[in-house]
């Protein structure tokens, strides 16, 4: 599975689009119930392997939840706690502890706060599928068809989060919708 390093808030594009291609898409977008939080966050700690002191909190606003085709989407961008440590082995023998800042304890020390794309397959548990990147929203990689376990969104999600595919996304076949 590949992971992006680089990461981009997802408040990037405002935009009209195409919301077609056969797929049902539910009546409204929704920022989530309070499940939809507290197992969104959970699978974004477990995608990023967090220590304990450091486990991400979601930004409030920042997620965006809808169902195409019964398969749940969201996607959110998450901060450290504010106490955010990670504890090393002494760099000797009978040395003192050792702390590592919160710049160094991936992903929060990047510019922009860390993001996910979460998807919920029906009767199952939201999952991680992707972080985010830079750009953002990007197509499948190498032409795949924008889906389930490759971190791309469907044109039908994209249209209800107001989004669009960057252009300047690397290796990747637009699928048949605008561009911003």
């Amino acid at each position: 599975m590949l992971r992006r390093t680089s990461r981009v808030s997802f408040g990037l594009a405002v935009a009209t689009v195409f919301a077609g291609c056969g797929q049902s898409v539910s009546d409204s977008s929704t920022h989530g119930t309070t499940a939809d939080i507290a197992a969104i966050t959970a699978a974004f700690n477990y995608w990023e392997d967090l220590p304990s002191t450091c486990l991400g909190l979601m930004n409030t606003g920042s997620l965006k939840v809808a169902e195409v085709s019964g398969v749940g989407w969201a996607i959110a961008t998450f901060r450290p706690p504010s106490d955010c440590v990670k504890n090393l082995n002494p760099a000797f023998v009978g040395g003192p502890p050792r702390t590592e800042p919160i710049s160094s304890i991936a992903p929060w020390g990047s510019p922009s706060p860390p993001d996910g794309v979460f998807e919920r397959l029906p009767g199952a548990n939201w999952r991680m599928n992707q972080s985010g990147g830079f750009p953002f929203p990007c197509p499948a990689p190498g032409g795949a068809a924008p889906g389930l376990h490759n971190g791309a969104l469907p044109p039908p999600v994209l249209a209800k989060f107001n989004l669009k595919y960057a252009p300047d996304c690397a290796n990747v076949h637009y699928p048949d919708q605008p561009r911003r």
